[in-house]
């Protein structure tokens, strides 16, 4: 059964959609759930297979299906986790945050919260770990 890791953070542009592709092309057998609203690694994803010449085999492997919050159920999670073995949430910044980020949150067995060094990163990521409880 594969493991859901959601890459979660109040603060948009610090490299969430960014390290879930890089997890994802790391751990090979993987799946990336796109709920962000910018829909960016969604976007990759459909180029990448219109341009499949262009990528090496090894790059078709990776899949990504995008989300809203009315439309990832745990029946579908748990369908992913059978196919997969790793799952990652790239879950939206700050303006979308919410409903979606919680939803990831109780949906993952790991969260991981990438923070620049900047005061203002490290104040708006605390809230984050009061919303799992």
């Amino acid at each position: 059964m594969g493991k859901v890791i959601a890459m979660v953070g109040t603060k948009g542009g610090i490299s969430k959609s960014t390290l879930a592709l890089c997890l994802a092309e790391h751990f090979n057998n993987a799946c990336i759930i796109d709920m962000d609203p910018q829909g960016c690694l969604f976007s990759w994803h459909n180029n990448r297979i219109m341009n499949k010449e262009k990528f090496a085999d090894s790059d078709l492997k990776i899949n990504v299906e995008f989300y809203g919050l009315e439309e990832l159920t745990l029946e579908r999670l748990e369908e992913l986790t059978e196919q997969y073995k790793y799952i990652f949430i790239d879950c939206p910044g700050e303006s979308e945050a919410g409903e979606k980020t919680r939803t990831a949150l109780v949906y993952s067995d790991l969260v991981i919260i990438p923070v620049q060094e900047l005061h203002s990163s490290q104040t708006k990521s605390k809230p984050i770990f009061r919303s799992k409880t």
